[in-house]
């Protein structure tokens, strides 16, 4: 199998677990949220600094990423419990902000705009993947991992509570549900998640800045959603190979470069365009965005 191919399922099951993440927030409760990746951006950068500081092996790296990524979810989820719609947007979009300017100015820590460098391939029970095939059976595994995770919660008592927030809050408070506590907890859930995607990506890429995870990250993200569709598990895969696989399809039509780009761009934005006007609940999703 070609290194093209493994690089396109590597980039599949990245976009993937981002998109599986978000559906946590967004599919089952309800939330739109414009942060997630500055969760992916935290275990990004707790890969580059513990890896290629030689402090903790991937195991490690990877636990505290998800301790990081659950921490800052608190930041936003338990001021903004309360809010819905707008309010929450702006309260997330504000954490987005705060986390790529740290991540730009806190120099000493992150390597300022630079980014940081030479981050290790991991080494999992002292086996080293090094391989593009390798690392994409790893990256599978993860996926599968979320994926089997997302089913459970989408099937137990905590997420019928959630769709039941989701379809109405006031409805779900006068049947005895504390809502504030289940968002905090969906947050955390979905910033544990896309932190350990962060982690594999600053793996893969042996490199990353603050623009590796900026808002347009999150935009990004929230699209898969949009387009593959929220509230179950397929939207979001449905989604990521969307996002993924029309823009590699039309490398392939022989346009010229000088307008290539910009013809790739008009053609995605037109096809999501016709997807929120003739489906907006998305390709396969249950639930519609509003």
């Amino acid at each position: 199998m070609s290194d093209y191919v493994l690089g396109l399922a590597i980039w599949f099951c990245l976009y993937g677990i981002f998109s599986l993440s978000i559906n946590t927030v967004v599919g089952y409760t309800g939330l739109l949220s414009l942060c997630h990746a500055g969760f992916a951006a935290a275990g990004g950068y707790c890969a580059a600094i513990l890896l290629k500081g030689g402090h903790t092996g991937f195991v490690g790296a990877l636990a505290l990423s998800v301790v990081v990524g659950i921490m800052l979810s608190l930041a936003v989820s338990i001021p903004a419990s309360r809010l819905r719609g707008d309010r929450f947007i702006l309260a997330s979009m504000a954490l987005q902000m705060v986390l790529t300017a740290v991540a730009t100015n806190w120099a000493s820590l992150t390597n300022g705009p630079y980014g940081i460098f030479g981050i290790p391939r991991p080494t999992i029970l002292g086996f080293r993947v090094s391989t593009t095939a390798e690392f994409a059976l790893l990256c599978s595994g993860a996926l599968a991992g979320v994926l089997v995770l997302s089913v459970a919660v989408g099937r137990s008592p905590f997420g019928r509570a959630l769709k039941a927030l989701r379809e109405d809050e006031l409805a779900a408070k006068s049947l005895g549900l504390e809502t504030s506590h289940f968002k905090i907890t969906a947050f955390a859930l979905s910033a544990a998640i896309a932190a350990m995607g962060g982690n594999l990506y600053a793996c893969y890429m042996s490199f990353i800045d603050p623009w590796s995870f900026d808002l347009w990250q999150s935009v990004l993200m929230l699209n898969m959603l949009v387009i593959g569709g929220a509230g179950n598990v397929f939207g979001p895969l449905v989604g990521s190979a969307f996002v993924l696989l029309v823009p590699e399809a039309l490398k392939w039509a022989h346009i010229p470069e000088a307008y290539a780009d910009n013809l790739r761009l008009m053609v995605f934005s037109g096809v999501v365009l016709f997807l929120m006007r003739r489906r907006p609940q998305g390709l396969v999703g249950e639930y519609r965005l509003t």
